[in-house]
C-alpha cells in the first residue's frame, strides 16, 4: 500500500475557522470541497489515487494519496501521515487541530471514525460509525429505542438451528398473514452499500438454498421483507441537531428479484406537505437521536408498509445520499443541505441553528429522475435519449451506444438519465414512466 503526502503551504490557513479531514467521492462532494474553499474552512483532503485527477485540492493544507484505504494498517499510516503534516504546517502557522472527519462513501466511514477516534482519544467514535454500519448492531439499537425494524436475525444461527430456522420463519409467515401482506425473506451483508449482495426469496426453501451457498454466513441478516413503498429521508447534522432533511422516494424496487426484466432506477422528492412528510421527519429524527450522530450527513431508507402504514427502518448511513440526490433535493426547494452545514459550522456557537425541513420556497417543485439501467452485455441499438425529452426535462445526458458493453447491473451504473420538474408527485410519476415507455434498447450477451 503507497501513500504520498502533498503538503501546499501556498494554501493559506485560516485563524479562528475550522480543520476538517475529509476523504471524498469525487462525484458527490466536490462542491463541498468547493463551499468550505469558498468559506475559508481548513481543509486536508485523503484521496484515491484514481480520484486524483479530478479534485480540487488547490486551497487544502495538504492532501494525502492512497491506493487503497482499506488495506490492512493503512489507518495507522494515514494517522502518521496526519501527524506529519500537522507538524509541518504548524512550523508556517499556529498549530493545527483537526475538528471535523468526514467520509463521502459508505466504505470508509469506520476508516475514518478509527483516525478520529485516535486523533480525539474518543474510542466512542468507532462504536457510533459501526452502529451505521453494521446492519446487525443497527437493527438491535433500532429496537433497543423503540423503532419499528423488520423481523431479523444472523445467517449463521439459520443454519446452525434447524429449530431456530424453523421459529423465525414461522414467525415471519405468521405476521405477513395478520397484516395481510405476502410472506418473503431478505438476505442481506450486514455491511454492503445500497443493494449490493441483497436477495429476495418467498419461501422456506429458496431461503434455505440461499442460505446454503454463503461463504460467510456470520456476515449475513436474514430477515423479513417488508411490502410497501421505500422512501429516504436525507439530513445534515451538526452539533447532535438536525438542520435540514429532505424526502425521496424510490418509484421502482431496488432488488432485481423484484423485476421480470431489467428495470430502470427511477426516483423523485416528496413535497414537504404531502400527507407522509412531517411523520417521516419526525421518525427520522428519533433515529438520529438512537444512533447518536454528532455531525455530519445521514441518508436514512424507511419503508410505509402496505396495510398496516406502518414507518419501518430499513436501514440508515452517515454519509451524504449518492447519485447527486442533496442537488436533486435543492432544486426541488431552494436549498441545499451542504450550505446549510457549511453555515452551522462557520457561525458563532452562540447562534442557534434553525432546523430546515427542506421548505425553502413558498411553491417547492417535484423533481424526478430515471436512470435507464443497462443488462450485462453489448448495446446492439439504443432509443437517443435527445429524442424522448420534452418541456418537463431540466437535464439530461447520454453515456451509451451503440457497441458499449456493460458488465454490471447495478443501479449505479447509466446508459444515460433524465432529470424532470413537476408541479406535484403524481404528474412527476407519470413523466417517469412516459420517459421509461419511450426509451428502448437491445443488447447482446457476451458469451
Amino acid at each position: 500500500m503507497s501513500l504520498e503526502i502533498h503538503i501546499n503551504n501556498q494554501a493559506s490557513f485560516h485563524c479562528g475557522q475550522p480543520t476538517i479531514f475529509c476523504m471524498p467521492d469525487i462525484k458527490d462532494s466536490e462542491r463541498f470541497i468547493q463551499l468550505c474553499y469558498q468559506h475559508n474552512i481548513n481543509i486536508i483532503l485523503l484521496i484515491k489515487k484514481k480520484w486524483l485527477d479530478s479534485t480540487d485540492c488547490s486551497s487544502a493544507l495538504a492532501y494525502l494519496v492512497i491506493d487503497d484505504p482499506l488495506a490492512n494498517h493503512a489507518d495507522k499510516r494515514i494517522i502518521e501521515a496526519l501527524k506529519q503534516v500537522e507538524k509541518n504546517r504548524s512550523m508556517v502557522t499556529e498549530p493545527i487541530h483537526i475538528a471535523y472527519f468526514m467520509a463521502f462513501s459508505e466504505l470508509h466511514v469506520e476508516l475514518m471514525a478509527t483516525i478520529a477516534a485516535h486523533i480525539h482519544q474518543d474510542p466512542h467514535l468507532i462504536e457510533v460509525a459501526r452502529s451505521f454500519r453494521d446492519k446487525w448492531i443497527m437493527r438491535k439499537i433500532a429496537n433497543q429505542h423503540g423503532l419499528y425494524c423488520p423481523q431479523f436475525t444472523l445467517a449463521s444461527e439459520m443454519l446452525i438451528s434447524p429449530e431456530h430456522f424453523a421459529a423465525f420463519t414461522e414467525s415471519v409467515e405468521n405476521a405477513a398473514k395478520h397484516k395481510g401482506n405476502q410472506a418473503g425473506f431478505i438476505v442481506k451483508p450486514r455491511s454492503f452499500w445500497g443493494s449490493m449482495g441483497v436477495t429476495a426469496h418467498s419461501d422456506r426453501a429458496s431461503l434455505l438454498c440461499a442460505l446454503q451457498e454463503l461463504d460467510a454466513p456470520e456476515a449475513y441478516l436474514v430477515e423479513e421483507k417488508i411490502q410497501g413503498k421505500l422512501l429516504h429521508v436525507d439530513t445534515a447534522v451538526f452539533r447532535h441537531k438536525i438542520l435540514y432533511q429532505g424526502i425521496g422516494v424510490y418509484a421502482c424496487s431496488l432488488l432485481s428479484a423484484d423485476q421480470t426484466e431489467p428495470g430502470h432506477f427511477m426516483w423523485h422528492t416528496m413535497l414537504p406537505d404531502s400527507p407522509d412528510s412531517h411523520r417521516l421527519f419526525e421518525f427520522n429524527q428519533r433515529v438520529l437521536q438512537a444512533f447518536n450522530l454528532g455531525y455530519g450527513f445521514t441518508h436514512t431508507e424507511i419503508f410505509i408498509e402496505e396495510n398496516t402504514d406502518n414507518l419501518i427502518l430499513c436501514e440508515t448511513a452517515s454519509r451524504p445520499p449518492g447519485l447527486r440526490l442533496f442537488d436533486l433535493h435543492a432544486q426541488a426547494n431552494n436549498r441545499h443541505a451542504f450550505d446549510v452545514f457549511i453555515k452551522a459550522l462557520t457561525a458563532p456557537a452562540s447562534i442557534s441553528n434553525t432546523p430546515s425541513f427542506a421548505t425553502g420556497r413558498a411553491d417547492p417543485n417535484c423533481i424526478g429522475m430515471i436512470i435507464f439501467n443497462p443488462p450485462v452485455g453489448k448495446v446492439d441499438a439504443i432509443t437517443p435519449i435527445g429524442e424522448i425529452i420534452d418541456e418537463h426535462v431540466i437535464e439530461w445526458e447520454q453515456y451509451a451506444k451503440t457497441g458499449s458493453y456493460f458488465s454490471n447491473t447495478h443501479y449505479t451504473e447509466k446508459m444515460g438519465y433524465i432529470i424532470c420538474s413537476a408541479q406535484n408527485e403524481h404528474d412527476c410519476l407519470q413523466h417517469l414512466n412516459n420517459y421509461k415507455t419511450k426509451f428502448h434498447y437491445t443488447t447482446i450477451k457476451k458469451e
